[in-house]
């Protein structure tokens, strides 16, 4: 990365003089010190996970958790007033306490474990070659969930088959709700070895496209014997609609899937709040 190129390009100096470092005010080494950047140690804690070489150890594969509150650059702000009760707090907690790891770190699914990689694509078509060029780590995942894919099959000169994968059954594709096909659009992906094709179903009653201004939804169902069904529900909201619409469809669909409260539901999209 640029910011990489930058550290790099920073390093040794007159290895027989101290530097100073703006941020601690505390005297360090010339090899510790990243100029503008502070020391090694202090642009480590604002920026976690940006110096070279930081997962070199095969015994270190976690990455920045942007949602540490114990992290100077966390994204997770203070409850607005203390003692209230934020309704954040648990969502949080979950995201805080989830296990980030670099990508070429992600192992092949295990068959106990369901994986799931999702993105805001911003046009499939126009990455799907970037996808293709990666596929061996795409395939350790067993579903690919995209959102914003700008992609309406009939526009395309094989209907859609072009959008296959290999090593995944033919995609669920729904159109995106603006009628230009540009801001929407989703689109998932199951693995071959997960499950027979037969036994993914779109849950027509639980999606939906016809309105921008409240989001799109694409549901699947994934049925398994002897094992709790899987629901995924793949979602997008352009940032320029009204979140209050998006909110109460979100509630609407909430209510309408609590029926299936007993089966395993994932969430996997952009909402862009």
């Amino acid at each position: 990365s640029y910011l990489s190129s930058g550290i790099n390009a920073e390093y040794g100096g007159n290895i027989n003089k101290m530097e100073t470092c703006w941020i601690c005010e505390q005297s360090v080494h010339p090899r510790c010190s990243m100029s503008l950047l502070g020391c090694k140690s202090c642009h480590n804690e604002i920026f976690p996970g940006n110096l070279p070489n930081a997962y070199s150890s095969r015994f270190n594969n976690a990455v920045f958790n942007p949602y540490s509150t114990d992290s100077a650059a966390t994204y997770v702000g203070e409850p607005e007033t203390e003692g209230a009760p934020n309704n954040w707090e648990v969502a949080s907690g979950v995201l805080n306490s989830c296990r980030y790891t670099l990508s070429h770190n992600v192992q092949t699914s295990k068959k106990h474990q369901f994986q799931i990689y999702s993105a805001n694509i911003r046009s499939l078509t126009r990455n799907l070659e970037k996808i293709r060029d990666e596929i061996l780590f795409f395939q350790k995942f067993d579903a690919l969930c995209f959102n914003e894919t700008n992609c309406n099959p009939a526009n395309l000169p094989f209907g859609g088959d072009e959008l296959v994968l290999e090593g995944f059954h033919p995609p669920m594709i729904q159109n995106p709700a603006r009628k230009s096909s540009k801001g929407g659009g989703l689109i998932t992906y199951i693995r071959e070895t997960f499950c027979e094709s037969t036994s993914v179903d779109i849950m027509k009653n639980l999606c939906t496209n016809s309105d921008p201004e409240a989001g799109e939804f694409q549901t699947i169902e994934i049925q398994r014997e002897q094992e709790k069904n899987i629901i995924i529900c793949n979602y997008y909201r352009s940032p320029s609609t009204n979140s209050s619409l998006f909110m109460n469809k979100l509630e609407d669909f909430l209510v309408k899937l609590n029926r299936h409260r007993n089966k395993i539901i994932l969430f996997m999209g952009d909402s862009n709040i």
